[in-house]
């Protein structure tokens, strides 16, 4: 009971909303107590960490009470300056001393929480660094926010003159006003929706901005669609709290290349399952039975010889082919949530599958 009372104390405080806690923050004590010593919140932490090939990198980390969270890396003495901006959720690690940035650039950064107002980056491992040099970072007085320009992926309506998109990282709902390149994905949207108000995955390079609230009362959370890439229809966000696994997940196609792929039925729709310990993967083309081998380090990813069965099914050749060949081609993969997508060597998008059963 202790991580709800608290959780609904604060919330009683004004010091945060009361929200479900991310699926991977332990229970109990260790948890409360990293919540508690992060207060207020929102806060923002800055400071200067080492650069392999720079004078520092300048981390700007916005850590809100919704669990959600903006950070700025600003690489110093760079010409022009180049900055990289990323959106995520954070949680509380798994041995409860710090927390953990789950990203929308499938990035995985973590943190060790050293007192209230410092927290220490570590490594990929989420392991000390052993070093003289500086990887702390300082809570500012004040909370110190910025604008975020980022590629984000969301769900996206337009209904009534007013359009809504639900970030995937964040689960963050934000207004879409009437700028920039807001008529190409208005437009897109409406040829690609089958009835009004329906959510459509969309993907777009985003500015996240303040701005009054439509109703005139305050200020609100916007984004300015800066450059509409793409809507996938029949997509979701899945669910991007907890990564799925390459082995031992159904991967279920749900694109390839720039063609939605409808499911036409288990055991009927293309889809992949890695086999744990055996480097081996078998699936379906959608008609016929699909099998191969793979090879898989890091985020490296290559199959070796894809074999089908030979099942005549003419509605489906062109996409069959089409399944292999991306297999073929594919050198990289990455997993947010329950997206599988996988990548050429020149990181050209191939396919993209949707974890169905785990």
């Amino acid at each position: 009971m202790r991580g709800p009372l608290i959780t609904l104390l604060l919330a009683l405080q004004g010091l945060m909303p009361v929200a479900a806690a991310p699926a991977d923050a332990p229970a109990g004590r260790d948890a409360d107590d990293v919540v508690l010593r992060l207060q207020p919140l929102p806060a923002t932490f800055a400071g200067t960490l080492p650069c392999a090939d720079c004078p520092g990198i300048r981390y700007s980390l916005n850590l809100f009470p919704d669990y959600a969270y903006y950070l700025r890396a600003e690489y110093v003495g760079k010409e022009p300056l180049t900055e990289s901006d990323d959106i995520g959720r954070w949680t509380v690690s798994s041995d409860g001393r710090g927390i953990v940035l789950r990203g929308s650039q499938d990035k995985t950064l973590h943190f060790l929480l050293k007192d209230p107002n410092r927290l220490r980056k570590l490594d990929i491992q989420g392991r000390e660094i052993q070093s003289i040099l500086n990887y702390d970072l300082a809570r500012e007085p004040g909370f110190v926010g910025f604008e975020p320009r980022l590629q984000i992926r969301g769900m996206y309506r337009y209904l009534a003159d007013a359009a809504l998109l639900r970030e995937c990282v964040t689960g963050r709902r934000y207004a879409v006003p009437a700028r920039a390149d807001n008529l190409a994905l208005e437009q897109a949207y409406l040829k690609a929706r089958r009835e009004p108000g329906e959510e459509l995955l969309v993907n777009a390079e985003v500015r996240i901005v303040r701005q009054p609230r439509m109703d005139g009362t305050g200020v609100e959370e916007a984004v300015v669609i800066e450059r509409f890439s793409s809507i996938w229809p029949g997509e979701t966000c899945g669910t991007p709290t907890v990564d799925a696994e390459l082995t031992n997940t159904y991967w279920r196609l749900v694109r390839l290349g720039k063609d939605a792929i409808a499911s036409s039925g288990e055991g009927r729709e293309p889809h992949l399952r890695f086999l744990p310990g055996e480097d081996r993967v078998q699936g379906s083309t959608g008609c016929n039975r699909l099998i191969g081998s793979y090879e898989q380090t890091g985020t490296r990813l290559r199959f070796g010889a894809v074999a089908t069965t030979r099942m005549a099914c003419p509605e489906a050749t062109s996409q069959e082919q089409d399944i292999v060949k991306a297999l073929e081609a594919t050198r990289r993969f990455t997993i947010v949530g329950s997206h599988l997508e996988l990548h050429a060597d020149d990181g050209r998008f191939l396919a993209r599958f949707e974890a169905t059963h785990f």
